[in-house]
């Protein structure tokens, strides 16, 4: 047997392990003691996923910040895995591996809220996984009157005759249908 103070035993497995102590003085005599160790399954307990973030956006906003850093694990948790269930899919992502993730593009499809649906996949370090969903609903702004930008006046020196109008600085909370542009009466004829 190993004839130290401490012994290291190492790569024990499910089970019950009896290992005997015996001790000698220098007048030869000796005592014996006994130890058991009882090896048990480990008791692993799966991540709970936790998501908490911007629900409900509003234009002119189109990002929404959710959050998955208070899901938790008797552990830890070493992965985390975003995904888009449900919604118009022409979104940006930023942080599909990471415990927060910032969602921009987002935009009204249809009808007014439109729904985005997004999942969050915890795992920890025995693999063992959770998941949560929350929606995200992408309201429409106010209906209000529309405004008119038609640009910044300009003046052209001839020979030069050819000028790009503007009308991109218009907007509306519900989004411009139909530009109309038309050259005033008092004009000179085109």
């Amino acid at each position: 047997g190993i004839k130290n103070k401490t012994v290291h035993v190492s790569k024990l497995e499910v089970g019950v392990y009896q290992f005997e102590l015996t001790v000698t003085d220098a007048a030869g005599q000796s005592d014996s003691a006994t130890v058991t160790v009882d090896v048990q399954k480990e008791n692993n307990q799966p991540p709970i996923a936790i998501v908490t973030g911007d629900t409900a956006v509003y234009y002119p906003n189109t990002e929404s910040v959710l959050n998955g850093s208070l899901s938790t694990d008797d552990y830890r948790i070493i992965q985390y895995h975003w995904s888009q269930l449900e919604g118009p899919n022409d979104i940006r992502f930023d942080g599909l591996d990471k415990p927060v993730l910032r969602v921009s593009g987002l935009h009204v499809e249809g009808v007014s809220p439109t729904e985005y649906l997004f999942q969050l996949v915890v795992i920890d370090y025995r693999n063992v996984t959770n998941y949560t969903n929350i929606s995200v609903y992408y309201h429409k702004g106010e209906d209000v009157l529309p405004v008119a930008d038609a640009g910044p006046d300009m003046i052209l020196t001839l020979p030069q005759d050819t000028v790009t109008l503007n009308g991109t600085g218009s907007h509306d909370g519900f989004g411009i249908s139909q530009y109309k542009w038309i050259k005033s009466d008092s004009s000179p004829a085109i």
